[in-house]
Parts: structure tokens; C-alpha cells; sequence
């Protein structure tokens, strides 16, 4: 407990060791408090791993149970098998074995110098406080902020196959939910328990209305669980006092022979209950409200249309305004009015793929590294869960296409075509079967669509719309790269085959080399021949007596000849080995070139696809981003803009004027607000229409202005900033034709 009484000093005093004493200690218990207002657990570093091994503790901060700042400004290292020493600390179970680093407050006395002069009858000692790492038999004993414990985790969202089928059982998860939050006394409206308990997917509605239910009841499975993790981590003890203060740095523990360090095992960071209740923006009766809002305000934004049954004829096409486009800034607002537990229409509901990612639920029980300090917990989107493409990559609005379901296909398409041109983007709006678009690249099941996705529109025998989905212009950009990638992969192809055509070639020219220099060598032998025949000739004519001469002669030719002949035998051989060899070198040649040819083919087609799917997607593209480029949000109208600021305007006021308010006069101011609520819901819905709010809702703006006017007098301002207040709104009012009611 801190020091609560400090000396006070007064001139003439006498003051005494325990005067000086009781000032250090009531200031030293000021610095502890003011850690326990921040928080408590490790606040940075301290990290550990196992090297070879040796358990190595990084250097790092920590704050621990009685607000002792814990420094480790050097690292700390010990033997894997080192024992633990025979201490115990209330938050370590010692039953799972292993040994559990805990940094600890010491404080220790250094004896005083010795007095060297006279009169003196001694010095002071000095205190000196460190951190020192303990090794405990055991492990952490986790507390209720393990967010991994919680039940509701142990459940499974559903998925949605490429055919329309929901998979996971939908009851099952409806149910889940609601008995989870009973259990831990979340109370909610009976509306809104009556509209989720009622909701099933029976086999007589459409597909896309069961896959529509099936992504509504998963993100409200996702909203329990941001309430639920909420309300965890305001489940720790406020205090949080300890026999022993220290902080665990993690589990050290053999498997398999070998030590394995576990940082599971350690204490977070947990800040105060009043700074999360801030962060959270919650109140003083329930902590998590905005996010309980959130949770109400998804059930009540849930809407359907009437759609035929599956054996049903076709509908009439719906009309150009059936179609709601939500543009960004509309979803801004949006998602305010959902903290707020207002309804609203401009809201995704994302459809789950067929499978879904193994780590889905990792987010909720780790804290992500890149998280900055105090930074509140941001509910994870659907398609972060999910791990599939954002809905509106290109920020280019984003469409509903359940007014489509049920109608006629080719009628409803043409209106979807009109919508998205009249929004200056080029539609590509495609009606395909079941097979078809199951077989189309990309496609995934989905009713809330961007302007730029390709849009697919499913049909049955009837040509009736039985589901709806797209394939978003992510997916586009990725085939036109794998389009790419076929065309280079063709050119690499095409340019082996040449140049292993041109090897083929050079080595059959030195073939035919070869055989060329050969036959020169037997002309030659031949010439020899002649020669030596006509020089016999004439010796046969002039010198008859030289028969033996003759013989002789004669004896040497016919040897000759037979080396001739021998020789011309060699090389017919060699010619017709090497006519077949540079025979067969040609045709591979030839086939050489043959496949490069096809190649060269492949690859200007390929290439020629390629520059076209790229051409068509940066259009598409350049048609999405043109208008931000230009500075202009979204293609938005002046019109629409004035009307979302003001509606932003009259949403920051209104919690302006709340949050304002004492504890005494909240009741009262809130009773002044809500008769402004359903004015300012009308306002949100209309936000995004192209005619001034001021002139179509004149009405409304009078009734939330009164609202906020009546709300600011009960928040107890001043009477003469009232009356100035009070003219500025009848001034208002008067303009808007709506003075004096």
C-alpha cells in the first residue's frame, strides 16, 4: 500500500532520520501508483530463445502488480538445465514443471563510509533498487484476459461453396451465440433476441438469399466475439496485488529432449481499466458499449428483399432506384451510426469462400507486433478473417445486388449496365449458369459488389437470378499476369528450339565439310591414276623390248588400281554414313524449326491476349482511379458531399454534447438526444442522394437541431451561452421555413 502520510516542514524545525525517511517513501509510493494508473505487465523487449543450449532474456521494461518499475538493461543468460530456485510466487503453478523466468524487484543496503572528521557521527546508506531474473518451477497461471479460452472461439463460421451450398450448421451457430452472451449477462434489446433467434436457411429459399443469411449470421458471430474480447479484458482484477510482485517472462520446458522456450507464457501488457475503457469508448455502466451498439445496431441493419421461391417464375427486372451504391464516404459514416446503434443500410455483408483460412482466429488471441502502444483493438474485417479480396479495391462505390435476386436475368442486366455507367465506370455485367460461373476463373459467391468487379449474375432454367458474385479486379490484374507469364515462358521456349536448330545446322555443315574434303582426296588419287596409265602407254609403244619392264609395270598398276578400289570402297562407305547422318541432322533441324515456328505462334498469341486483357483492365482501372486522380472524391456530387458532411457534422455534435455531460445530467441530455435519433437516422439513409438534404429533409434538420439545442441546456451550459445558442438555431431554423414550430 502507498505511504499516505509525508512530513511537513515548517521553519525552527528539528528534523530527524524518520522525517526524511517517511518523505522518501511517500514520494516512492506517488511513482508506484502513478505505474499502476498505466498498467501493468511487460511494456517492452525482455524477448527470450533458446541458443544451443543457454535461455537468453533480451534487456527490456516491465512494470509489476505493486507499480515497481522493472529495468533488465542487460541481457540475461543461464543454462537451459539450470534448477529453479525454491521460491514461489502466487501467479506460477508449479504442476506442468518447467521453469518460469520472473523479474523481481531487489532492494538492497550499502553500508555507509566511514566518518574523517570530527564531529561526525556517521553517513548515510545508500538503497540501490535493481531487476533481477528468478528461475520458478512451473508456469504462468493464465487469467480471464487469455482471450484464447473463450468459448465462442470453439465454434466454426460457416462457408459458402462456388455451387451456392452453405456449409456448417446454422442453428447450431445462431444458437451459439446468443446462449454465450446470456451466460455472461450481456443484456440485449428483445427485438433484437427475437430477430436473431428467428433467422434459419431453409431449402425453399433461393441460393443467394441462404448465402446472404449464412454471411449475416458470421459477422454477427465476429461482433460477439469483439464484445466478448472486450469484456475479457475488463475482467482482470483492478488491483491486481500479489503476495510477491514479478512479472513472467515465459515457460521454459523440455520436448522431445530439447528445451523449447514458450512466450505464451508470459504477462502482456495490460493497461489500466479506466485507459481501455477510454480506448474502447465505453461508459461507466458498461465498458464495452459501443461495441454492444455495434452488435445491436448489425442485427437490426439486416434486410432482405421478397424474392420468388426457387420454383417460381422470374420477376419483373428492378428499376434503375432499386440498385443502392454506398460510396466511401457514405461507409464512413456508416460505420460511425453502427457504435452509435443506429441502422444502416450502407453496409457490406461479406460472403465466406469455400474454405477458410487455418489461422482465422489467431487474430483474436494474439496481439498483432506492428500494434503501436495504447493503440485500441480494431474489430478485424470479414475479409481480413477470411483472407479474400477487400470488396472495394479500387474505391470505386460499392453495389447491392439483392435487388436483382429473383428477377428476370437479361432484363435485370441491361438496369445494372445503365446504373454502373451513369457512376462513370464501365460496366461488365455477365449472365452465366451455375456451371458456367463455377468454371469462370476467380468467381466467388458475393452480394455486395464494386462498380469495377465483373459482375456475375446467375440464372436458372427459368432465366431467373438464383445467385449473384463476381471476380474482383484483384483477380483480373492477377490472370493478366499469368498471361504474361505463359508469354514469356512460350518465348523462352521458342528460343531454345532456335538456337538448338542453329547447333543441329553448324554441325551438319561440318559434316558436309568433311565429306567435301574426302572426295577431293580420291580425285586426286584418281588423277594419280591417269597419269601413271598414260605414262604405261607409252612405254608399251616405244620400248617392245622391254617385256620384263612391261610385267613389272603392269604388276604395279594392278596393285594400284586394288589400293584404288580399296580406298574408292572406304570412301563410299564414309559418303553414305555421312549422307544419312547429315540426312537425319536436317530433319531434327527441320523439326527444330517446325516447333519454333509453333512457338513464335503460341507466343504472338499469347503476347496478343496478353496486351488485350491489359488494355481492357487498364481501362477499367483508369476509369476507377481517374477521378481520384483528378482530386475529386469518387466522382461524388457536390450535392452528396455537403449532405455527408453535414450528416458528419450533426453525428460529431451529438456525442459532443453526451460526452460532455456530468454523470447527474447524462440521463437528461440523453432523453433530449433520442428525440433527435430517428431525424438523424432519416438523414444517414438519405445521405447519398443527389438533392440537397437542406431542401428534400428541411423537416428533419429542424428536429435534430432542436434536439442538440435541447440536449446542450441540459448539459447545464451557462445561460448566456445558451441564449446565444438559442438565436443561432432559431436563426437556422427561420432559413429552413421551419421557424416558430
Amino acid at each position: 500500500m502507498a505511504e499516505a502520510r509525508y512530513p511537513v516542514f515548517a521553519a525552527g524545525q528539528t528534523l530527524t532520520k524518520d522525517d526524511l525517511n517517511r518523505l522518501r517513501d511517500f514520494l516512492d509510493g506517488k511513482d508506484r501508483l502513478v505505474a499502476r494508473l498505466i498498467g501493468f505487465g511487460i511494456d517492452c523487449g525482455l524477448s527470450g530463445k533458446v541458443v544451443g543450449s543457454d535461455l537468453r532474456i533480451a534487456p527490456g521494461l516491465a512494470i509489476d502488480q505493486a507499480g515497481n518499475g522493472l529495468l533488465l538493461d542487460t541481457p540475461f543468460t543461464v543454462a537451459a538445465g539450470t534448477a529453479a530456485r525454491d521460491e514461489t510466487f502466487d501467479f506460477i503453478d508449479p504442476a506442468p514443471g518447467g521453469v518460469t523466468p520472473v523479474l523481481v524487484i531487489t532492494d538492497t543496503v550499502e553500508e555507509a563510509s566511514q566518518c574523517e572528521k570530527n564531529g561526525c557521527e556517521g553517513h548515510a546508506s545508500t538503497g540501490v533498487r535493481r531487476a533481477e531474473v528468478v528461475l520458478v518451477a512451473g508456469r504462468l497461471i493464465v487469467g480471464a484476459v487469455d482471450f484464447s479460452t473463450e468459448l465462442l472461439l470453439k465454434e466454426i463460421p460457416l462457408t459458402i461453396t462456388l455451387g451456392g451450398s452453405v456449409q456448417g450448421d446454422f442453428i447450431h451457430l445462431r444458437d451459439a451465440i446468443l446462449d454465450r452472451l446470456v451466460a455472461v449477462g450481456v443484456v440485449l434489446p428483445p427485438e433484437v433476441m427475437s430477430r436473431l433467434s428467428g433467422l434459419q436457411i431453409p431449402d425453399t429459399v433461393l441460393p443467394a438469399i441462404r448465402m446472404y443469411r449464412a454471411a449475416f449470421l458470421n459477422q454477427v458471430f465476429f461482433a460477439a466475439l469483439d464484445l466478448l474480447r472486450c469484456r475479457s479484458l475488463h475482467a482482470a482484477t483492478c488491483l491486481r496485488d500479489a503476495t510477491r510482485p514479478g512479472v513472467a517472462l515465459g515457460w521454459l520446458h523440455v520436448t522431445a529432449g530439447s528445451p523449447v522456450w514458450d512466450c505464451r507464457y508470459r504477462h502482456d501488457f495490460e493497461p489500466s481499466e479506466g485507459l481501455v475503457t477510454a480506448l474502447f469508448g465505453g461508459g461507466c455502466d458498461d465498458p464495452c458499449e459501443l461495441l454492444r451498439n455495434r452488435f445491436e445496431a448489425l442485427v437490426r441493419s439486416y434486410a432482405e428483399p421478397a424474392v420468388p421461391a426457387p420454383a417460381d417464375p422470374p420477376s419483373t427486372p428492378p428499376a434503375w432506384g432499386d440498385f443502392h451504391i454506398c460510396r466511401k464516404t457514405n461507409k464512413v459514416v456508416a460505420s460511425r451510426n453502427l457504435y452509435r446503434g443506429i441502422p444502416t443500410d450502407c453496409f457490406d455483408w461479406v460472403h465466406p469462400p469455400e474454405r477458410l483460412p487455418p489461422g482465422w482466429k489467431d487474430i483474436y488471441v494474439q496481439e498483432s507486433p506492428y500494434r503501436k502502444p495504447f493503440e485500441p483493438p480494431v474489430p478485424p474485417q470479414p475479409d481480413v478473417l477470411y483472407a479474400i479480396d477487400p470488396v472495394d479495391f479500387a474505391e470505386a462505390g460499392v453495389i447491392s445486388l439483392l435487388p436483382a435476386v429473383g428477377a428476370l436475368a437479361e432484363g435485370t442486366r441491361a438496369v445494372l449496365k445503365d446504373v454502373i455507367s451513369g457512376q462513370h465506370v464501365t460496366p461488365d455485367v455477365r449472365v452465366l449458369t451455375l456451371a458456367e460461373a463455377a468454371a469462370l476463373p476467380g468467381f466467388a459467391p458475393q452480394s455486395s459488389v464494386s462498380l469495377g468487379d465483373t459482375i456475375v449474375l446467375v440464372r436458372d432454367n427459368q432465366n431467373k437470378i438464383v445467385a449473384t458474385g463476381r471476380v474482383t479486379n484483384q483477380q483480373v490484374l492477377k490472370s493478366t499476369g499469368a498471361d504474361v507469364a505463359g508469354a514469356r515462358e512460350a518465348a523462352g521456349t521458342a528460343l531454345g528450339a532456335a538456337r538448338e536448330a542453329r547447333t543441329v545446322a553448324t554441325a551438319a555443315d561440318a559434316r558436309v565439310g568433311e565429306f567435301a574434303t574426302q572426295i577431293t582426296g580420291v580425285s586426286a588419287d584418281v588423277m594419280e591414276l591417269g597419269g601413271k596409265v598414260t605414262g604405261f602407254l607409252a612405254e608399251v609403244g616405244g620400248l617392245h623390248g622391254r617385256i620384263n619392264a612391261f610385267g613389272t609395270s603392269v604388276a604395279a598398276v594392278n596393285a594400284r588400281i586394288d589400293g584404288i578400289a580399296v580406298r574408292a570402297d572406304e570412301l563410299s562407305g564414309v559418303v553414305s554414313r555421312t549422307a544419312d547422318e547429315v540426312r537425319g541432322r536436317m530433319d531434327t533441324f527441320a523439326e527444330r524449326i517446325t516447333l519454333a515456328e509453333s512457338m513464335t505462334g503460341r507466343l504472338g498469341r499469347d503476347m496478343e491476349g496478353a496486351l488485350n486483357t491489359a488494355s481492357r483492365v487498364d481501362g477499367r482501372i483508369d476509369e476507377l482511379y481517374k477521378i481520384r486522380l483528378s482530386g475529386k472524391e469518387q466522382g461524388l456530387a457536390p450535392e452528396r458531399d455537403v449532405n455527408a458532411g453535414l450528416v458528419d457534422f450533426f453525428g460529431v455534435m451529438r456525442r459532443s454534447v453526451e460526452s460532455v455531460a456530468t454523470t447527474r445530467r447524462r440521463p437528461a441530455v440523453r432523453e433530449e438526444l433520442a428525440r433527435g435519433d430517428e431525424a438523424l437516422s432519416l438523414l444517414v439513409a438519405r445521405a447519398g442522394q443527389e438533392e440537397p438534404l437542406v431542401v428534400s429533409d428541411r423537416a428533419a434538420i429542424a428536429t435534430l437541431v432542436r434536439s442538440l439545442v435541447g440536449a446542450t441546456a441540459q448539459a447545464g451550459l451557462p445561460d448566456e451561452a445558451m441564449a446565444e445558442i438559442r438565436g443561432a438555431a432559431e436563426t437556422l431554423l427561420g432559413r429552413l421555413g421551419e421557424g416558430g414550430r
